[in-house]
């Protein structure tokens, strides 16, 4: 497949989050923004629109990567264009994180980019070397697509689940979270809190037993995820760069778990974000290759033929 890179800065002018996160009109007065109906459907419907409406045309093998590439640009924009500093931070993180999960999703298309273009090699082959697991590289060649897919579903979940509030809570001040019905304590939580560090560990409560009770429920991915096949993968490269895995931390604490123990899975992703948040704030953005990597898989996508 042929396809050209003069598609950079296909986003420039365009909002990837809500109308409402960058035009309230006062909607913080009004009955309707005391539902999170109201706000997931915002990010539901906008996310919908947008996917539909540059994506309609791209082969159906690779609407995981689709799906992946919009997710990610969804939570940079809460990095780059927030006010808040508790949502920029996690903007930045979920970015980095849903950046991470893409690797399996541009695993086997990468070949294909490095038939028009060799000299990104040096990428693929780092973009590889981040694949940690001899179980889940096995897994990815021998079933490509499956691993993959079933991820990005509930990547795509679980963004809806985190974003509905990051929206609320940019558009009407965190405080107004603790109004929104149906209540979440724990949500909540973390939306009092009055320093970062108290805020990250509610959230991550928050986030963790929502995947809890989604995708470590269903059986296929509660027994990779016992089988530790994901816990040399579990780790967020903030820089571009391999950091301490959940598989690593985990023998220095001798917790005895595979990633599938919510409260140690919790305490890792605490403990991992805080260490990154702490040392380096939020300047190793520019050292991620995010932006790089989008501009070449979206004009790949954008270039792939309706069928295969």
């Amino acid at each position: 497949m042929v396809f050209s890179l003069s598609t950079n800065s296909l986003l420039a002018g365009t909002n990837i989050l809500p109308k409402a996160f960058y035009s309230p009109e006062n909607i913080c007065e009004s009955e309707q923004s005391l539902s999170r109906n109201f706000w997931y459907q915002q990010i539901s419907s906008h996310f919908e629109s947008l996917l539909d409406k540059r994506y309609r045309n791209t082969a159906l093998d690779y609407q995981s990567m689709a799906i992946n590439q919009l997710i990610t640009e969804s939570y940079r924009e809460f990095y780059t264009s927030s006010n808040d500093p508790f949502i920029k931070k996690m903007g930045h993180v979920y970015a980095h994180a849903s950046h991470h999960l893409g690797r399996l999703m541009r695993y086997h298309p990468w070949k294909e980019v490095l038939a028009d273009y060799p000299e990104y090699q040096s990428i693929y082959e780092h973009e590889k070397s981040l694949i940690k697991g001899h179980r889940l590289n096995i897994s990815l060649n021998l079933f490509p697509r499956f691993l993959p897919n079933r991820l990005i579903n509930f990547s795509y979940d679980l963004f809806k689940e985190l974003s509905w509030n990051l929206l609320a809570g940019e558009v009407c001040g965190r405080e107004h979270i603790a109004k929104i019905r149906p209540q979440n304590s724990v949500l909540n939580n973390a939306y009092n809190a009055e320093q970062f560090e108290s805020f990250l560990k509610h959230y991550i409560r928050f986030e963790q037993t929502y995947l809890q009770q989604s995708m470590y429920s269903k059986f296929d991915i509660r027994s990779v995820a016992r089988a530790g096949v994901l816990d040399k993968i579990r780790f967020i490269p903030f820089a571009n760069r391999e950091q301490v895995s959940y598989l690593e931390w985990c023998q220095e604490k001798k917790c005895q778990s595979s990633s599938y123990h919510l409260e140690n899975r919790i305490n890792y992703d605490i403990w991992a974000i805080n260490r990154e948040i702490t040392n380096f704030g939020l300047d190793r953005y520019p050292d991620s290759f995010i932006d790089e990597t989008h501009e070449i898989f979206e004009a790949f996508l954008l270039a792939s033929p309706t069928t295969i």
